[in-house]
């Protein structure tokens, strides 16, 4: 692929480059993926505060779940019941302390 023919899949990892080359910005489609992605400031995920979460995302918990429902054929509620088992599991290790 050309490097000057992204098409919106990647940007410069270098903000000044994309401030100095109006091709970033010519395309309307372009221009407020440009900017949010790689000139606004952004959010850390939610994990990256919570231990516990940090690790029920580490092990798919949830999408253990669904592969029970689409791979093994059980049912929602009987395939729900696992990965909300081992959230608490998990979750049960990182006391969170009260004031």
């Amino acid at each position: 692929m050309n490097r000057e023919e992204p098409l919106g899949r990647s940007t410069s990892c270098m903000p000044s480059i994309i401030k100095n080359d109006p091709r970033w910005f010519a395309d309307p489609h372009r221009k407020p993926y440009t900017t949010q992605v790689r000139l606004e400031s952004t959010l850390p995920q939610y994990w990256l505060f919570n231990p516990a979460y940090a690790q029920v995302e580490t092990e798919h918990a949830w999408s253990q779940g669904w592969m029970d429902i689409t791979q093994n054929g059980m049912i929602p509620e009987a395939a729900a019941d696992k990965p909300f088992k081992r959230v608490e599991e998990i979750f049960a290790k990182y006391p969170i302390k009260q004031a």
